[in-house]
Formats: structure tokens, sequence, C-alpha cells
């Protein structure tokens, strides 16, 4: 996952903006199995990591609580230097 931020990174211009979003927590997200859906829940601190160690600038970053989910759901604005 580090690998795709970094990817994303690197298409932007100075001053572009990257969003990202994800599921806080550590492992596979649970789905029923017809779905076909394959996901993985991942740290904040890594997310934040990985903007940062793709010399991105964190610029909001915000966590919310998804009572119908049970989970936090967690936001990164980011824009490129």
């Amino acid at each position: 996952c580090a690998s795709a931020v970094a990817r994303w990174a690197a298409l932007l211009k100075p001053g572009g903006r990257l969003y990202l979003s994800a599921w806080e927590g550590d492992g596979p997200m649970e789905y029923p199995s017809d779905w076909g859906v394959h996901a993985k829940m991942h740290p904040k601190a890594s997310l934040r990591k990985w903007i940062e160690d793709a010399s991105l600038s964190v610029d909001m970053e915000r966590e919310c609580f998804e009572g119908d989910m049970g989970m936090n759901s967690v936001y990164f604005l980011a824009s490129a230097k």
C-alpha cells in the first residue's frame, strides 16, 4: 500500500492534491463472501507515514466513527510540495 501512495504522489504536480480514505484498524475487512470484496484495514499512523514518506504534506486528517459499521474511517487530504 505504501508503494501505491508513492506512485500516486509521483503523478501529482506541485500543489496537486491526494485524498485518501480507509477503514482504520489492522487486518482484513470481513464482507459477505458472495460480495466478492477483498479489503484491508490500515492503522492511521501507517497511512500518515506512507503519505509523508511520499514527500506529501498532510493538510487535513480526520477520523470518524461509523456507527452502522462499528468502526472508524480515516480521511487524509495531502498536497504535493
